[in-house]
């Protein structure tokens, strides 16, 4: 027996709108590609703002200067940390987001470095 082909007519799909469209992440998750790069967490000192231990970071170094309450990737005196950017007065404090953790006071003797602003956080539960 043949099979004839099934031959429909009428109104076009409303999914045919987004058959062509690609899924980017790169669009989705990067504001400033050239300015951005991926760091994966290493700890929990931030694991009440939510993000985990392997977590990957997106980071943009052009989000400068951070604001208030950013997740920062800083350096001070040679070490790396994740935290929050807590300016007051003329003290800055980078702050843990773990009771376990304790915040940082940067001193203005203190060399810090801000390497960017965390923009996403991308967690793989295992």
């Amino acid at each position: 027996m043949k099979r004839r082909k099934n031959r429909c007519t009428g109104f076009p799909s409303p999914a045919d709108d987004y058959k062509k469209a690609n899924l980017s992440l790169d669009d989705l998750l990067i504001q400033h590609p050239t300015a951005t790069y991926f760091l994966r967490m290493k700890g929990n000192a931030m694991l009440h703002a939510g993000i985990h231990d392997e977590d990957v970071l997106v980071v943009d170094r052009s989000v400068f200067p951070p604001q208030y309450g950013d997740i920062i990737v800083a350096e001070i005196n040679r070490e790396y940390l994740v935290r929050k950017y807590m300016p007051e007065g003329d003290a800055i404090w980078l702050r843990a987001a773990h009771p376990d953790v304790p915040s940082t006071r940067i001193s203005s003797d203190a060399e810090l470095v801000v390497w960017g602003v965390v923009t996403v956080v991308l967690h793989f539960p295992v």
